[in-house]
């Protein structure tokens, strides 16, 4: 059984979920999570070691009492907590027609000692944005996969990208559908609106439309504006920049930017 098989929902398993939600896709539960023995070495430490060791044990107790199921459809994707009885104690259900965006966080985390770096994990969340602007964490949790090996994922990993992947083509076709009715599409980052149209770029009172560089760091698009003649905005020219890596609807905003402001 390789990692993704144990997470992945089983055919009993698959929720019997609202018929709008249209056929089902993936999905993922960590009622099979294995217990870290890893986290053991904490014993050696003296009592702070301890404690750590039962906050662990507790974590995967809890889990074997209530577990999670993520199930992704044509149409959305749900979330249930499931009792070991098989009741369901909490369900969210989100259908594609009634989100305005999904935000894919991911940070993975690194520590120094005596100037040895080496990766100590990466958390993830997934957030979710209405088309009323509520925002809402749907899921996050962490895992140990520096280089993303499609195999080497927990159920936190692979679920947040199956409702990625689901959502990738709903994403563009709304950005095309805006592009036709008003000439741009509108994505969100940091609650701010960011527009992006042929040949132009907005972000609150910072724009670019004509010359411009650019650069990527650490999740970040720095634009420095050039030469603005024949700009579709006026104003005083002036480096900014955008958090990619909290903005909704991301991957559709980096395939936008780069067919229609060459920015790769």
């Amino acid at each position: 059984m390789t990692t993704k098989d144990q997470f992945r929902l089983r055919p009993d398993e698959v929720p019997a979920a609202d018929p709008t939600l249209g056929h089902y896709i993936e999905g993922y539960t960590d009622a099979r999570e294995k217990f870290n023995y890893k986290n053991l070495w904490w014993i050696l430490l003296p009592f702070f070691g301890w404690v750590m060791v039962l906050f662990f044990i507790l974590g995967y107790w809890l889990k074997h009492i209530r577990y999670w199921r993520v199930a992704v459809f044509e149409n959305g994707f749900l979330k249930q907590t499931v009792t070991r009885s098989g009741r369901i104690a909490e369900e969210q259900i989100f259908r594609f027609n009634e989100i305005r965006g999904i935000s894919n966080r991911v940070t993975r985390r690194y520590q120094s000692t005596y100037g040895i770096t080496r990766y100590t994990g990466t958390d993830v969340s997934l957030h979710v944005l209405d088309n009323n602007g509520n925002e809402t964490n749907f899921l996050s949790g962490s895992y140990r996969n520096e280089h993303d090996h499609p195999e080497k994922y927990n159920m936190e990993g692979y679920a947040v990208n199956a409702i990625v992947k689901a959502w990738y083509p709903v994403s563009i076709d709304n950005f095309n559908r805006e592009m036709d009715e008003k000439g741009y599409g509108t994505f969100v980052s940091g609650g701010n609106e960011i527009q992006v149209g042929k040949g132009f770029l907005r972000a609150g009172q910072n724009h670019v439309s004509g010359h411009f560089r650019y650069g990527v760091d650490s999740g970040f698009l720095t634009i420095q504006p050039e030469n603005e003649d024949g700009a579709h905005f006026s104003g005083k020219l002036k480096a900014f920049s955008i958090n990619i890596n909290e903005m909704y609807n991301s991957q559709a905003f980096c395939t936008a930017a780069a067919q229609l402001l060459g920015i790769k």
